[in-house]
């Protein structure tokens, strides 16, 4: 794959029979991020590419010939984060890869054509924060966590807090990061989260959790 990204900067650069489009923002850091649009020599589009000095960043997108989409990948700083997708040429997920935010593989799921079943492997839940070795007592901590949710299916979240416990349900249509705003106690703060997927209404599909030790003083 890293060689296939090589490919694509040097198409980029060169400009070789292809037509590229490019459209450019401004981020909040006053560098410019490049969408790069390549197209099939029938004129199809074939590639959206995000880039920022001349890294990935931001979403890249491929798509077949017949305008199904190919593979959705999300990269920050040239580092693949977030939800990354490949389909098959009639619109089948064939895989999927949650990545953290240092690009490691939290989660896989992919298709096997001799099982006839999807096989998943890893923990399809991690927790972003603004962490830190010790906090001061009453100090704020903003806790997201981030599911593996292929097929974009409703779930629920739980965080347990000591005796406490907080449900929240979220629906495909909803942002995929729900947030808590922890305040900090003296001493160890164990915080729970949980996150259940349903394939139906009350059919769980895959349950996950992740405990937090956070200490203050």
């Amino acid at each position: 794959m890293k060689y296939f990204f090589l490919l694509i900067r040097f198409i980029i650069f060169l400009c070789l029979t292809v037509v590229i489009s490019c459209q450019q923002e401004k981020n909040n850091n006053e560098s410019f991020v490049e969408v790069i649009k390549i197209y099939y020599n029938t004129g199809e589009l074939k590639y959206e590419i995000s880039m920022k000095d001349s890294l990935l960043h931001g979403r890249s997108t491929v798509f077949y010939k017949n305008g199904v989409i190919k593979n959705i990948k999300d990269y920050h700083d040239d580092v693949p984060i977030n939800d990354h997708y490949h389909y098959s040429l009639d619109g089948k997920l064939i895989t999927y890869y949650l990545f953290n935010l240092r690009g490691e593989v939290r989660y896989k799921l992919y298709w096997d054509s001799t099982k006839k079943s999807y096989i998943q492997e890893g923990k399809g839940l991690y927790v972003k924060g603004n962490f830190k070795g010790n906090y001061a007592t009453n100090d704020t901590i903003k806790l997201i966590p981030i599911i593996a949710n292929p097929f974009k299916l409703s779930y629920n979240v739980i965080f347990i807090l000591e005796d406490q416990e907080i449900r929240r349900t979220y629906k495909s249509s909803d942002p995929r990061a729900p947030l808590l705003i922890y305040s900090i106690k003296d001493g160890s703060n164990l915080i729970k989260v949980k996150s259940e997927i349903f394939e139906g209404e009350n059919s769980m599909l895959r349950t996950d959790s992740i405990s937090i030790n956070l200490m203050g003083s």
